[in-house]
């Protein structure tokens, strides 16, 4: 009798715990989003601002599959220039804001962005410079990019009567949530100059 005691004892001490901890990690493998593979995603290019001497392009990332999923990180961006080459600028992932506008606000770097099945938007900004000399820079109208943990890449062209003019380091700030390319989130209108895509 006093074994059974004992016995017990020990279970509810060590027992108990350890299944609860097991219960925990079960429900939080369960819960946990995938991250989003390049299939299930459409990228375009939605629209673009540009200041005295710079350029910034504004893409939206779509969920189009019948499932949820996650991306974190900075895109990879690569472009074919107007000759038809392969052209890879310089990146600088950006985790704080570019021009007080574009990108995390707070200054926390990439964020995790759920994406809910087929109706889920991200989106994110590439930041740059036009003013340089002409050697240094890459115009084009068709840009490759990777995006972060989806096994591939997608070519998206830029919007009707728009090039994208990029000259030295190019900005690239973190996917997140939404439409506007920002932490917090913003409408378009609060976008200085902004030109969008045709609908």
């Amino acid at each position: 009798m006093r074994r059974c005691g004992v016995v017990g004892l020990l279970f509810l001490v060590v027992g108990v715990p350890l299944w609860i901890t097991n219960v925990g990690k079960s429900a939080a493998t369960k819960n946990e989003v995938p991250t989003c593979s390049i299939t299930s995603l459409r990228v375009a290019h939605e629209g673009s601002s540009a200041g005295m001497t710079q350029t910034e392009q504004l893409f939206w990332i779509r969920n189009v599959s019948a499932h949820e999923c996650s991306l974190k990180g900075y895109p990879m961006i690569s472009f074919i220039d107007l000759a038809g080459k392969s052209r890879s600028p310089r990146l600088r992932d950006q985790p704080g804001p570019t021009y007080t506008f574009y990108g995390n606000a707070r200054g926390r770097g990439a964020p995790l962005v759920d994406l809910k099945a087929r109706v889920g938007l991200a989106s994110f900004w590439l930041v740059g410079d036009d003013s340089y000399p002409p050697s240094h820079c890459v115009k084009s109208v068709i840009t490759k990019i990777d995006l972060p943990g989806s096994g591939g890449s997608t070519t998206v062209r830029a919007r009707s009567k728009e090039i994208f003019d990029f000259c030295g380091v190019v900005s690239v700030d973190p996917i997140v949530a939404g439409l506007s390319g920002s932490i917090p989130a913003r409408t378009l209108a609060d976008v200085p100059g902004l030109q969008r895509r045709a609908t």
